[in-house]
This record gives C-alpha cells, sequence and structure tokens, in this order.
C-alpha cells in the first residue's frame, strides 16, 4: 500500500486550511449561511402577521356590504372603518327614503 501519498495528500490540505485567504473566505461563507437560515426562519416567523392585513381587508368588505344592504347606517360603517384603520369608501348611491330626513 502508498500511504505516502496519502498522508501528503493530507498535509497539502491541511497547509491549505492554514492559508488565511482561504479561512477568510470559509468564515465569510460560514456568516453568510447563518445569515441566510436566520433570515429564511425570521420571514417564515413574521409571514403569520401578513394575514392580519387581509383579515381587515375581508372585515372591511363585509361590513361595505352590511351597508349597501341596509343592515348597518352610514355613520356606523365610518365608525367601523375608523376603528379597523381604512379609509373610508362612499359609494355613490342614491339615499333611501327611511335616510331622508
Amino acid at each position: 500500500m502508498n500511504t505516502t501519498s496519502t498522508r501528503a495528500g493530507s498535509a497539502t490540505l491541511w497547509n491549505l486550511l492554514n492559508n488565511p485567504t482561504i479561512q477568510a473566505a470559509l468564515g465569510v461563507l460560514i456568516v453568510l449561511t447563518v445569515s441566510a437560515i436566520a433570515f429564511h426562519l425570521l420571514s417564515k416567523l413574521r409571514g403569520s402577521n401578513n394575514q392580519d392585513h387581509v383579515a381587515t381587508d375581508l372585515l372591511q368588505k363585509n361590513f361595505e356590504e352590511m351597508r349597501s344592504g341596509g343592515d348597518i347606517s352610514e355613520a356606523e360603517f365610518r365608525r367601523i372603518s375608523a376603528s379597523l384603520g381604512q379609509t373610508v369608501t362612499t359609494s355613490k348611491q342614491p339615499p333611501k327614503d327611511d335616510d331622508i330626513t
């Protein structure tokens, strides 16, 4: 068996890893890998916060339907929209007979 070439190969690899340039490149690679993993995990955690915006939009649409159906008044709709933090969009529907005073 030729053990000299195996030892020479491992010695060369060890010498290569002792090179400061290689060590710096490996360090940067490790930092980038850990940063990418942390970014991925944090984006998964923060992804649940985006669902709040979708729920607010759905609520806003539901209340608009209730307003157009006459279930809630315009003033109630404005209060609800303000508490949801949405801008109030008024429809251009003519006033109903019971709304005229």
